[in-house]
């Protein structure tokens, strides 16, 4: 089954729902964050370049959680692939688009 793992490889259909369920889940909290952060940043931003530039050092570029974003998606798109290899029901896949918030 190309490059995935035995775990990957020899589970259920119902397994591979409930781990897209779970990232989408951990995927939108995250998300989440980071927007809340972006805002955060952007406000420093303004005020180390209008009032005191020694705030830009308060700017969090959260490259942490974005590169977890981005494992988390590859791991959904990793799972909507095996789905689809592995002959399960189409009704029983999950939505493609992130939850709502």
């Amino acid at each position: 089954m190309g490059t995935f793992d035995e775990k990957d490889a020899n589970g259920t259909c119902e397994e591979i729902v409930a781990e897209q369920i779970q990232t989408r889940t951990e995927y939108a909290a995250l998300e989440s964050q980071v927007t809340k952060s972006r805002r955060e940043d952007q406000t420093a931003g303004y005020l180390s370049a209008v009032l005191f530039p020694p705030a830009a050092l308060a700017i969090d570029q959260q490259s942490d959680a974005k590169k977890v974003l981005d494992e988390k998606q590859t791991r959904l798109d990793e799972l909507v692939v095996l789905f689809r290899l592995k002959g399960c029901p189409q009704d029983s896949q999950p939505p493609l688009e992130k939850p709502e918030q």
